[in-house]
């Protein structure tokens, strides 16, 4: 996995249905490859695609050893490991090991009896009293964390759905049974896992009441934030948990396990590691929530690459739990992010559908899917940005032929693969000319970022240098042009907006929201 790769995260039952029920499923990931290779993807990372009652769309998986009849096959599935590796195309999948379904045959016999030799699979606790959760944990999805079983008078843990009891990674045998699936999948010969929610795997064991939380906004903020996670959430047992798992994949050759942990940057610091050719990296998601101002992702990116020093630093616009980056900030916005995401070193993810500027679909309440915007507030329902791929003008924007399970973005018939493809101010072209471009040459593929600066406020400028090639960005973002001058010549090699390349210049207008390259 080379440091500057272009993943792509693949949400499977919104990307291409392939035999008309609604659904994504694998055979439609295959149909769309060769637009992957073409769009210069090195990597894609599946949602889960396992046997699931689809509670959590996935999340919830009854039998890891089973792909969903919705997706297809595991001949389907290892079907798409050899088309993508055809390709040059590495396959990751999502490593779901906080918790499985209530209907996991592991969880169906824990919960018989205290003394069922499953039981310690997961966290039991005894109540404070009749009818009181053994302490003020908060799930994710509203409530509490804990769900009375009134067969055995005990309370399970599940930091989200009730129908997702947390796995206790205390217990050897459930260690051994998740390593076991995790290692089953690299003998199949994926190239890595997506790690989902690290962070919850472990809890203080006395189970003591967390503080509350004085600052939570509930206009921003889920009601978990309503408690300052300090038992709960990144305890000291995840990172020997982490080591551990990438020395496991290191036995398999060159892997990358990349995690969902949401901290501070100190402690994402300490999450970057690397056994033989194996990494170990935590997903930075950022530049999802910074404010729009050049000093702010001046300061930012010095802290950030400050903290990652020698390791792979990665770059993320939007996924599936978050709103489109072209829904947060508007359509100009989002090219010159893009800009800044594909000009930045290290690893760039990009979720399905940003590169054609897709949007968040409005959903009216009884068409809501995901239970975070039904058990929660509607508000921070995710199934707005889940929305089908739109692929051409064709009816359901060519991903179905059917009514897909969510609806289409309704401006599918001007903003579609099919019609980006021909137009050159697209910013499908502008993804693709910057993937071209970061790829072909030394100081976008592997050089060293420098000089870091803000002009007036607006204009953000970083070079990338190697011993053969300079290049300096410039990024525009006010909604004014801004004027520069260059401290030596430049040629201009590409530009977000139309003008023409190959001039050589001292001093430039930037148009409003424009990135520009210069050699």
């Amino acid at each position: 996995m080379i440091d500057s790769s272009i993943m792509y995260q693949v949400y499977p039952l919104s990307f291409k249905d392939s035999n008309g029920d609604g659904h994504g499923d694998i055979l439609g990931i295959i149909e769309k490859l060769d637009y992957l290779k073409d769009l210069g993807v090195d990597a894609i990372w599946l949602s889960p695609v396992f046997k699931s009652p689809m509670k959590d769309f996935g999340y919830d998986i009854s039998d890891y050893y089973a792909i969903d009849p919705l997706f297809g096959t595991m001949e389907d599935f290892e079907k798409l490991i050899k088309e993508a590796h055809d390709r040059n195309i590495k396959v990751l999948l999502d490593y779901v090991a906080n918790h499985t379904s209530s209907e996991h045959p592991w969880f169906q016999e824990s919960k018989k009896s205290p003394d069922n030799t499953k039981r310690n699979w997961y966290v039991w606790r005894n109540g404070k009293g009749p009818g009181i959760p053994p302490n003020n944990w908060i799930s994710a999805f509203g409530g509490s964390s804990w769900e009375y079983d009134p067969a055995t008078d005990e309370w399970y843990l599940h930091d989200f759905l009730k129908e997702q009891p947390d796995l206790n990674w205390r217990n050897p045998e459930v260690k051994k049974a998740m390593i076991d699936i995790f290692t089953f999948y690299l003998d199949k010969g994926v190239d890595g896992y997506r790690m989902d929610a690290m962070a919850f795997l472990f809890e203080d064991e006395t189970y003591p009441d967390d503080p509350k939380n004085a600052h939570y906004n509930s206009q921003k903020e889920i009601p978990w934030y309503t408690l300052k996670r300090k038992y709960d959430f990144n305890q000291p047992e995840v990172l020997p948990l982490l080591h551990e798992l990438t020395e496991v994949a290191s036995r398999f050759g060159n892997k990358l396990l990349i995690s969902e942990i949401y901290d501070s940057l100190e402690t994402l610091g300490k999450l970057y590691f690397r056994k033989n050719d194996t990494t170990h990296i935590p997903f930075n998601f950022d530049l999802m929530t910074l404010e729009w101002n050049a000093d702010v992702f001046k300061n930012y990116l010095e802290s950030y690459l400050k903290v990652v020093g020698d390791n792979i630093p990665n770059f993320v616009l939007s996924n599936h739990d978050q709103p489109r980056v072209a829904t947060r900030v508007g359509q100009e916005k989002a090219r010159l992010l893009a800009f800044l995401q594909l000009t930045l070193p290290g690893i760039a993810v990009i979720y399905y559908g940003d590169e054609i500027g897709m949007k968040n679909i409005p959903l009216p309440a009884d068409q809501i899917k995901d239970p975070l915007g039904k058990l929660v507030d509607r508000r921070f329902g995710r199934d707005s940005e889940r929305s089908p791929m739109q692929w051409n003008t064709a009816s359901f924007a060519g991903f179905s032929s059917t009514q897909p399970w969510l609806p289409v973005e309704a401006d599918y018939k001007q903003r579609n693969v099919d019609i980006f493809l021909k137009k050159e101010d697209s910013i499908l072209q502008l993804y693709k000319n910057l993937i071209s471009l970061r790829k072909s040459g030394p100081a976008l593929l592997h050089g060293n970022l420098s000089s870091i600066e803000v002009q007036s406020h607006t204009v953000l400028s970083f070079q990338r240098k190697t011993d053969v090639e300079t290049l300096s960005i410039k990024l525009n973002f006010s909604n004014q042009p801004q004027k520069i001058i260059l401290d030596r010549a430049y040629k201009i090699l590409f530009s977000s907006h139309a003008r023409e390349k190959g001039i050589s210049t001292t001093n430039l207008e930037l148009y409003p929201y424009e990135g520009i390259l210069l050699k």
